[in-house]
């Protein structure tokens, strides 16, 4: 199985490097191949050993006759000479061409890309993957694509057959979604492979394949309503921006892009149903389509539907898409196909794919199919084209059965085995674009191939019918009620919940899985509705937290400034205390010098008048004060020192009571 990958991977890097043209990829396989099973001279009867050897090495079983074309692809090359029958290795020239230090450099990205698969599958889905079925899980992933590109061809898939369960391939599309965003290495080599298978199955064509080469110009390519629907968005960004890049491409190369009178009224006859249902009670998402399901989830309205059905020409026109009608039955009549027998293929065909195939439920949409390859029948007017760029017109569809039934019908009722058929697929005709032109490879593919995972994953058809029929025993037994039956319906349970837990697999739904089902899921809204209500606690809590701190924060502010005041206040306070008292002390000494030189001055003036009056009232002033200050001091303690120390205090007490009080 590694092999076979491993090769996938050389055959993209190989058609990257420009160095090979797709049609010559295998030339280095061959060589590689002579170069470690010892191959010298290869006999006209050995071819069967080399495919034998050839699977045996690189894990790719291609056939006989497509062998034959590498061979003699080699021959040109110069690997291999003829000689008397026999062919002969060119072993310098193998030597140079040898591809065994090119596959070891993917081995790491393969086993990286297993090891993430293995442990996403066991930590999402709790479902153990052994590393043998991983491997057959992406083989499986890829062979999905080999009908696209060999609807036009008998020949069976290059890549090994394997059989492995739905689930671990509902897994695998999931883990691609997953890391699409996330890992671009493991994405990147995801791609790689799945364009390597694609270039791969082109040798299957053999010869025919170049009958597709060439300018597309004047050609003009009629397109199918889900193409049409992909490229204006109506099925997810990923697969308009992979369409858009398609068309472009068709534009470019001068071709003309067109669809039929009948498909524009089928398209358009989708959108009205879809304008019906958008405002209806009655909605059901498990029966919706994906264009319904598209509207809804835009939250369009019946008016906003009546604004997009008005404008859709516009969008058609954006894209260079022309609206013509089909050639009448009366201009064309010798060109008209059996179109009875076409129905009868494809109706085996989707009867053989689908064993719940509905003829009445699908008949309208058969007949204008059937009217479109019918259509391109009478514009080619009974040519028979082996060159794509001489077929006039072709249908393209996204539809692989259709393309197959149109195939076989040809091939058994028109009988031209190799002709360019009237009906390819979108997969096909985008490969043959990007095969001329590889740096196109990865932008036309890796939107598709996750657009593609992405509606792997999402519940179809058949599962839709099987729940809601199981759904319905389940109510009408009265084991689950009309709420719950709801549920069952609810355009969540079945995408994101039930169809996880069964991984896509419709044959896995039971009256029991669903009732398991309910019960986790409402044990879960019950679980996470606890956990929102602890954390609208845990936000009140926070929010209470936050506004203590605040709080807290606040009082620290309010304390620190308290503390500035009451510092800078103390030091205020002894800037006054030392200016108090220096004031007393100096209105004390004010004072008691003031006393001083009154008493001086009664002195002198008693003197003064006991010499020139003897003894007057003056004199005997003096005399009293004089004897009363000394009597006050005998008895009292009192003197003019006493008195400044008074003043001084008396001073500082009023000063400090009226500042500090």
């Amino acid at each position: 199985m590694k092999e076979a990958i491993m090769s996938l991977a050389v055959i993209d890097t190989l058609f990257e490097t420009n160095k090979y043209h797709y049609t010559d990829l295998f030339v280095p396989f061959v060589a590689t191949l002579f170069v470690k099973r010892g191959y010298d001279i290869i006999e006209q009867h050995g071819i069967n050993k080399i495919c034998y050897d050839f699977e045996d090495e690189f894990g790719l079983a291609v056939p006989y006759f497509a062998m034959i074309t590498i061979l003699n692809k080699a021959r040109k090359k110069g690997l291999l000479r003829k000689e008397k029958g026999f062919f002969i290795v060119n072993k310098e020239y193998a030597a140079k061409c040898d591809l065994t230090a090119t596959s070891k450099k993917h081995d790491d990205k393969y086993e990286a890309l297993i090891t993430a698969f293995i442990s996403y599958s066991k930590r999402e889905y709790n479902v153990p993957i052994k590393r043998e079925e991983a491997d057959k899980t992406i083989i499986s992933f890829l062979k999905q694509y080999d009908l696209e590109i060999l609807f036009a061809t008998e020949a069976g898939s290059l890549l090994p057959t394997v059989e492995t369960k739905y689930v671990f391939k509902y897994i695998f599309n999931s883990f691609i979604v997953f890391i699409y965003d996330i890992n671009p290495d493991l994405k990147e080599f995801i791609i790689d492979i799945a364009i390597g298978s694609m270039i791969a199955n082109t040798i299957l064509y053999d010869k025919t394949m170049r009958a597709f080469e060439g300018r597309l110009k004047g050609l003009d390519i009629y397109l199918d309503t889900k193409f049409i629907f992909r490229l204006v968005g109506l099925e997810g960004e990923d697969r308009e921006v992979a369409y858009t890049a398609f068309t472009e491409e068709i534009r470019k190369q001068k071709a003309n892009l067109k669809i039929f009178g009948h498909t524009y009224n089928e398209v358009n006859s989708i959108l009205e149903n879809c304008m019906e249902w958008l405002d209806n009670p009655e909605y059901n998402p498990l029966y919706a389509s994906r264009v319904l399901e598209h509207f809804k989830n835009k939250g369009y309205n019946k008016l906003n539907m009546e604004d997009y059905i008005v404008t859709f020409d516009e969008r058609l026109e954006k894209h260079g898409i022309v609206i013509e009608e089909p050639p009448s039955y009366e201009k064309h009549k010798k060109y008209q196909i059996d179109e009875i027998k076409l129905e009868k293929y494809i109706i085996d065909r989707y009867k053989k794919e689908n064993r719940n195939f509905n003829e009445l439920d699908r008949r309208s949409t058969i007949m204008k199919d059937i009217k479109s390859i019918g259509s391109i029948a009478k514009l080619r007017k009974g040519k028979k084209p082996n060159k794509l760029k001489d077929a006039v017109c072709i249908f393209v569809t996204t539809n692989v059965s259709l393309a197959i039934s149109s195939y076989n019908f040809e091939k058994h009722e028109i009988g031209s085995r190799n002709r360019i058929g009237a009906c390819l697929t979108d997969v096909f005709v985008g490969t043959l674009f990007w095969l001329e032109n590889p740096q196109k490879a990865s932008l036309l593919n890796e939107r598709k191939i996750i657009a593609d995972c992405l509606a792997a994953i999402e519940p179809n058809a058949e599962f839709r019918d099987r729940l809601l029929k199981e759904a319905k025993k389940l109510r009408d037994g009265d084991y689950i009620n009309e709420e719950q039956f709801y549920l069952i319906n609810s355009n969540r349970f079945a995408r994101e919940w039930f169809i996880k837990k069964i991984m896509g697999d419709s044959e896995s739904i039971t009256d029991k899985n669903i009732l398991e089902a309910i019960e986790e899921y409402e044990a879960e809204i019950r679980e996470q509705a606890k956990i929102e209500e602890r954390e609208k606690l845990g936000e009140v809590i926070a929010s209470k937290d936050t506004e203590v701190r605040n709080l807290s924060s606040k009082i620290s502010e309010m304390e620190n400034t308290i503390n500035d005041i009451s510092e800078k206040h103390g030091k205020l306070g002894i800037t006054v205390s030392k200016t108090i008292k220096m004031s007393a002390k100096v209105i004390s000494i004010t004072v008691f010098s003031f006393l001083i030189l009154l008493m001086l001055l009664l002195i002198t003036s008693n003197i003064i008048s006991h010499i020139y009056t003897g003894y007057s009232l003056l004199f005997w002033i003096s005399i009293f004060l004089s004897v009363g200050f000394g009597v006050m001091n005998l008895i009292f303690g009192l003197n003019f020192r006493s008195i400044k120390q008074s003043i001084n205090d008396k001073i500082s007490s009023i000063a400090n009571d009226y500042f500090f009080s």
